[in-house]
């Protein structure tokens, strides 16, 4: 429920701002939530380790899950850096790349979450004010991309105006 209201809010705050880029970010928020309403996350990690006792390489997944757990913010930076680097990414106002940073975390937490290593799944599933870490970290997360549409939607006009919509 959280994800489809935090994509109501990129598309409410951000009257000024560019709408393709919002409308964007609300679209990956609602397909996150549908996947989460639906298990999907740990659908896919059971179907991962029955796939891994079925051709006998459970046993030694930990080298394959560490590779991945790691992977998966290099290759983050990697493609932020690609992003930035590229031209038709340039116009991008503070807000939006809040807003970019934000939800390429979040994506991280699931994937990471998902390849399901017990050393990271102690980590996040530790509590802190009786919640666990990993759904404290998606809320503030989930903030901070209502944070950035509230701060773009309240950029001057003038701003929003020179920048295109993506």
């Amino acid at each position: 429920m959280i994800y489809f209201l935090t994509a109501l809010g990129c598309l409410v705050c951000t009257y000024r701002a560019p709408r393709g880029f919002w409308w964007a970010i609300a679209g990956i928020l609602i397909l996150i939530g549908l996947s989460s309403l639906s298990d999907l996350p740990q659908y896919l990690t059971m179907k991962g380790r029955a796939f891994a006792y079925e051709y006998g390489w459970y046993r030694a997944r930990r080298p394959f899950q560490t590779i991945g757990v790691g992977s998966i913010p290099i290759g983050s930076i990697a493609i932020l850096m690609l992003m930035f680097l590229r031209d038709h990414m340039k116009h991008l106002r503070a807000p939006e790349w809040l807003a970019l940073i934000a939800i390429g975390s979040l994506l991280n937490l699931i994937l990471i979450r998902a390849i399901s290593l017990h050393d990271i799944d102690y980590f996040l599933g530790s509590r802190l004010f009786d919640t666990p870490l990993s759904t404290l970290f998606e809320f503030l997360i989930l903030l901070c991309i209502v944070g950035a549409a509230f701060w773009a939607g309240r950029l001057p006009l003038a701003k929003a105006a020179n920048s295109t919509s993506t």
